[in-house]
């Protein structure tokens, strides 16, 4: 309990603060010598007393303290200064300071002596409960330590069961991964095998296609030829004929270079070499097979091995790399892709196989065709040529002749333009002189007029003539064009004839035969 507490139980009245003095009569505020100072198990600094004859008491606690008159015990609240739970009595007295003490102090010299019962630490029930507690703690604690003895055997046989189980599920998934492994590697093997046969026949059959690509190079030569020596055709006759065409039809027709597996009339890509393709394949599906025998032999040792076999050792830190770079489901793709292309391949390679036996055979037929084609075209192209040559030399003969003519026209239409010179001259001659005729005889008679008519008229007639002669000189000059023209045509169509005729047909009087020409021979 508090110090304001106790003074209100003890029946001790607060001091007037108004009249600065006890109840006792007393005055507040005389200083006490510290000599004279009872400390009664508490430390404390003096700050206010109260005061009955010369006797000072100073009263403090942990949360409040008081300065209290010996005489009637009132008391004021001065500043705090405390420490725990003690209590601070300080006095002064000036002749024998016990007999002193009037009863209101010696109530609070009882007071503070029963100080110590009031502030015990522990009471007989918190040791019962302290005892309690240490048992509890103890039957608890062998308790925990029963159940974790049981708890670790049981653990102990349970991760043992646990690990062996995981062993043999582990010892189960690398049988079966050998079984998946193993199961691979037949799948390969048997593709491998059909794609190495498929490759030999595919080689076969392109050897059969260089020979008769070797029997083409004639009728190629003679097409290119033909087509060379049509280039020095001349002028007009620089035609994109049937000859022409039928010739690059021929060129197309048989196959540029010996690398080719397919024709002309395959759509597969120019120069798509097959074979490279089902090598790489192959090659692909060997080195599958490789890594799978490795994988065989690794996975099916690490499926014997036991806990008593050798070169079992400890690899710290092993399960922590991860050098995967697939899973089953990746790993199971790769592989079937790989077959999957070589099928895709063998199955290309065999369309490829079939396609070019019959290119071969069409082929063959085709070029026959086409040989005959171009001689037929050659045929008809050298007739017309030639009637057409025949009818040049006609209208050569006849320009010739017009010509012949037109020169004759333009000598009658000079002589003829001299004739009416004469004329004009006489008509100009009278008029001239009758100019000279005096004064009134100068007369507009009909005489007059009909002169200066003549000389118009005559004028007119010599200026018709003189046109007449330009356009007879013009058609002269058209006629020498086109003879000019005439003469050139028929020399063209000479040596159009020529290449023709003598040059390309004479070429192409062989052709090989058609086994020859499908590579049997």
């Amino acid at each position: 309990m508090n110090i304001a507490a106790a003074v209100s139980t003890a029946g001790v009245d607060r001091r007037n603060s108004r009249s600065g003095v006890c109840q006792g009569g007393k005055p507040w505020g005389q200083t006490a010598d510290s000599s004279d100072v009872n400390k009664l198990g508490y430390h404390g600094d003096l700050h206010d007393f109260d005061t009955i004859d010369n006797s000072v008491f100073q009263i403090k606690g942990p949360l409040l303290q008081h300065s209290l008159c010996l005489h009637c015990g009132s008391g004021s609240s001065v500043g705090e200064e405390v420490t725990g739970d003690s209590l601070v009595v300080s006095g002064r007295v000036a002749g024998d300071p016990v007999p002193a003490l009037c009863r209101q102090a010696r109530f609070w010299r009882s007071f503070f002596r029963e100080r110590t019962t009031l502030f015990t630490r522990y009471t007989p029930d918190d040791w019962y409960r302290s005892n309690l507690t240490n048992f509890q703690e103890s039957n608890t604690s062998r308790h925990n330590s029963e159940r974790l003895r049981v708890d670790t055997s049981r653990l102990i046989q349970d991760k043992y069961q646990q690990t062996r189980k995981t062993q043999a599920d582990s010892t189960q998934n690398l049988g079966e991964r050998v079984n998946d492994i193993g199961f691979w590697k037949s799948e390969i093997i048997h593709e491998l095998d059909a794609m190495i046969g498929e490759t030999n026949e595919l080689t076969d059959i392109k050897k059969r296609l260089e020979r008769a690509l070797m029997e083409t190079e004639a009728p190629l030569q003679v097409a290119r030829e033909c087509l060379f020596h049509r280039e020095k055709r001349m002028g007009i006759d620089l035609v994109h004929d049937e000859v022409e065409k039928e010739l690059l039809t021929a060129l197309f027709h048989l196959p540029p270079t010996k690398d080719d597996f397919v024709l002309h009339s395959l759509t597969l890509p120019p120069r798509l070499s097959l074979t490279r393709a089902n090598r790489a394949a192959q090659h692909e599906l060997e080195k599958d097979l490789s890594d799978k025998q490795s994988a065989y032999r690794i996975d099916d040792k690490c499926h014997h091995l036991r806990n008593t076999s050798d070169g079992v050792s400890y690899f710290r830190g092993v399960e922590r790399v991860d050098a995967t770079v697939s899973v089953p489901e990746s790993w199971a793709k790769f592989t079937d892709d790989n077959i999957l292309r070589s099928q895709s391949e063998r199955a290309a390679s065999a369309k490829l196989r079939d396609d070019i036996q019959n290119v071969l055979v069409v082929t063959a037929n085709e070029m026959w065709n086409q040989f005959n084609k171009a001689n037929l075209a050659f045929t008809n192209r050298i007739a017309e040529t030639a009637d057409a040559k025949n009818k040049i030399q006609t209208h050569l003969a006849k320009t010739l002749q017009e010509i012949f003519q037109t020169e004759m026209s333009i000598e009658s239409i000079k002589k003829a333009i001299m004739e009416k010179s004469a004329f004009l001259k006489v008509a100009q001659t009278r008029l001239d002189e009758r100019t000279r005729r005096p004064n009134i005889e100068l007369c507009r008679d009909m005489a007059q007029l009909r002169l200066v008519n003549e000389v118009y008229e005559v004028d007119d007639t010599i200026q018709t003539l003189q046109q007449r002669l330009r356009d007879a000189e013009d058609t002269l000059q058209s006629l020498a064009h086109t003879k000019a023209t005439l003469e050139h045509d028929l020399a063209i169509k000479a040596n159009s004839l020529y290449i023709d005729q003598d040059k390309c047909m004479s070429m192409r009087r062989s052709f090989p035969s058609t086994l020859r020409l499908v590579g049997f021979c």
